[in-house]
């Protein structure tokens, strides 16, 4: 039986250390490693961004993957891609707050264990796990975020770390927190999204107006492809200059 991401940004499980008796699966992301590391959410079965993205980005950045590993069923937008009686996982069950709490945790220690990274490219439910952390980061005052920049692929909301840690699950808003991600970010999402169509946009706000970029393909919930090669074009230039906006604070 083959395991894939469930359509959300995840892949087949995969342990990289042991702590207490417990391992600690691997959670997200490509990482853009431009000369360095970087961190990514790779949304597509094979642990690699789409060919055409990854192709016109360059070879100047190198990819780990991190996978998910909560059995979920196929997200609509790939269940005519895989078999139905084939495993998917995603990061998290996103009604249980210990399991919302125990991906955060697992992803900033595999930051912490395996980097540096430079940043992180997710898509979906990674997006929010990859947000949470964030705004974990930007809410310890003594601490220095160890990410530059982040892609989000159709990205989910983050929660509110610190409500996680009493329990509850709470979507944060702009509203009520202002631009609570301070590094450079990219949003890419499609026009014809479903249930997930206000994520994107809301994730946008949280992010600082000033270092952010974005663009809307025509596609739906999903990573722009070979069969969209305009929509790839401005993907990746969005991308790009996201990471030049990194570079530029790295070097000042």
């Amino acid at each position: 039986m083959a395991q894939f991401c469930n359509g959300n940004g995840a892949f087949l499980p995969r342990s990289i250390g042991a702590r207490g008796g417990s391992y600690v699966p691997d959670t997200t992301f490509h990482t853009i490693r431009t000369q360095k590391d970087a961190l990514p959410v790779s949304p597509w079965k094979g642990h690699q961004l789409p060919g055409a993205i990854q192709y016109q980005l360059g070879d100047g950045h190198s990819f780990e993957f991190v996978e998910g590993t909560v059995s979920e069923e196929a997200a609509p937008e790939i269940q005519a891609l895989f078999a139905s009686a084939d495993q998917y996982f995603g990061y998290f069950d996103e009604r249980s707050p210990e399991s919302c709490l125990a991906a955060l945790n697992n992803l900033e220690r595999y930051i912490d264990i395996q980097g540096p990274f430079e940043g992180i490219v997710a898509f979906s439910q990674g997006g929010a796990l990859a947000s949470t952390l964030l705004v974990r980061y930007a809410r310890r005052s003594t601490a220095i975020s160890p990410l530059k920049v982040v892609v989000f692929f159709s990205g989910g909301v983050p929660a509110d770390p610190d409500d996680l840690e009493r329990g509850i699950v709470r979507a944060l808003d702009h509203s009520a927190v202002g631009e609570a991600i301070k590094i450079p970010t990219a949003h890419i999402w499609g026009v014809t999204e479903r249930g997930e169509l206000d994520w994107p946009p809301k994730l946008r706000d949280l992010c600082m107006k000033e270092t952010r970029e974005e663009f809307q393909h025509g596609g739906g919930h999903e990573i722009p492809g070979s069969k969209d090669r305009a929509a790839v074009t401005r993907a990746v230039q969005a991308m790009r200059r996201a990471i030049w906006r990194a570079e530029i604070g790295i070097r000042e």
